[in-house]
């Protein structure tokens, strides 16, 4: 998490000789969402106004989860600055080096198999309307039938597939 909080704090800025409220709750929500905040490993003001009366501050933080924070590296990046009067922060997030496969079934449109899907269900669908329907147990019958009938047709049309960046999941 980080940007600019906009709040003072001797905790973040030594020209600062208070620690408010606004910095104890900051800290306080941070530490429920299991994040620290995280000390640049240059560090200085992140903010610097174009009015040359006011004096630099730190108002901008980033925080880590607490499990990575002494591995994340935060930076002051004074050379990216711009126009702006604030001095952009950069961070290195680890990420895990195995990401899981998210798959799910699908039915390739415009195939044989999506033809047999719908062959299967004008064939199962009608088989499971009864004349009338008279009680609830009736129409709780008619929807479950219904629900057999695409799924058995689904199991048996569909195939599994790999959701990825990439067309191929190597």
């Amino acid at each position: 998490m980080g940007g600019d909080f906009n709040v003072h704090s001797s905790m973040w800025d030594p020209e600062v000789t208070h620690h408010r409220w606004a910095a104890i709750t900051l800290l306080e929500i941070a530490a429920d969402l299991d994040l620290e905040r995280t000390e640049p490993c240059n560090p200085g003001p992140t903010f610097i106004s174009h009015n040359a009366d006011l004096r630099p501050s730190v108002i901008d933080l980033m925080f880590h989860r607490i499990s990575e924070s002494a591995r994340s590296c935060t930076r002051r990046d004074p050379d990216s600055k711009g126009p702006t009067d604030h001095i952009p922060l950069t961070t290195t997030i680890v990420l895990d080096l195995v990401i899981e496969a998210v798959t799910r079934r699908s039915i390739t449109r415009g195939s044989d198999a999506e033809k047999a899907f719908i062959d299967d269900l004008r064939k199962g669908v009608p088989a499971t309307v009864p004349g009338t329907l008279n009680t609830a147990a009736d129409i709780d019958r008619v929807a479950q039938a219904f629900a057999d009938v695409f799924s058995s047709a689904w199991d048996k049309h569909s195939h599994e597939v790999c959701i990825s960046k990439r067309l191929q999941p190597w």
